[in-house]
């Protein structure tokens, strides 16, 4: 069994595609395994996946199209086994410490429960990847609040690395939410509750920060907006449909409260 396990979701990014798993592939640290979750079953993926697959490492799950990442994520999810998962977007890319830095990390800190990464942003195919500028303004190490988490979503999905254990008590992303966005914010709601929540303030990551071709091009106006996070945090305190969020334990009774304050605010 591999120490990491990679989760990449997939719709007609072959070339994009390509980029990010060559990436994955340079990762100093070896111990992982990459699920290439299609949503749906083409044969252009297919065609971009095939020469990753003499590499044991890689596995493609191909499936049936829902128009959702939660989807293709939860069927590779569901697939592994190892002790930490990773989530990587078909367009980001790793830089080659990613991994490394953070399982040494999670060594040290077995409290911690999610751990992400200050970024890069490319907004720009063509721009210079020596010179990105940082995504995140004042990221410093620091163990983040739970109530800071409410109020903002400082984890971007390509820098998160969670314990599979949580997905235990959480359960996996939801994939009733209408418009299908915020669901990584949504699973970090579940699982932040069971333990600490870290922020590394090295970059290791480049977000590639051009939504043209996005789900994510829906969210414009605020409108749309207040409902996307109004999902997200109901679907927080309820759970994923199969299991129900750990926010409904009494214990964690104030922060369930300072949610459903949260969407009276909105």
């Amino acid at each position: 069994m591999s120490t990491v396990d990679i989760i990449i979701p997939t719709f007609k990014r072959e070339q994009i595609l390509k980029r990010t798993l060559d990436h994955v592939k340079d990762q100093s640290f070896e111990d992982w395994h990459c699920w290439i979750a299609e949503d749906g079953d083409t044969p252009d993926c297919r065609n971009a996946v095939e020469p990753y697959l003499s590499d044991s490492r890689f596995t493609f799950l191909p499936g049936k199209h829902s128009g959702s990442p939660s989807a293709p994520r939860n069927r590779a999810l569901i697939s592994g086994k190892s002790p930490f998962v990773a989530f990587l977007d078909d367009d980001d890319i790793w830089l080659p410490e990613k991994l490394s830095k953070q399982i040494q990390f999670l060594d040290a800190h077995p409290e911690c429960v999610i751990l992400g990464s200050q970024c890069f942003r490319l907004q720009d195919d063509n721009a210079d990847l020596n010179s990105l500028p940082f995504y995140y303004k004042n990221f410093e190490l620091e163990q983040m609040d739970y109530f800071t988490l409410i109020k903002n979503n400082p984890l971007m999905n390509s820098t998160v690395v969670i314990r599979r254990w949580t997905l235990t008590r959480s359960g996996l992303q939801n994939g009733k939410l209408d418009p299908p966005i915020a669901e990584d914010y949504d699973l970090w709601l579940r699982i932040g509750v069971l333990g600490e929540i870290w922020r590394l303030p090295e970059p290791l990551i480049i977000y590639r920060d051009i939504p043209k071709d996005s789900i994510r091009s829906v969210v414009h106006d605020r409108r749309t907006f207040c409902t996307i996070l109004i999902n997200a945090f109901e679907s927080a305190l309820t759970g994923d449909g199969n299991i129900p969020s750990p926010l409904q334990d009494e214990k964690y009774t104030s922060y369930a409260l300072a949610i459903k304050n949260r969407i009276d605010e909105l």
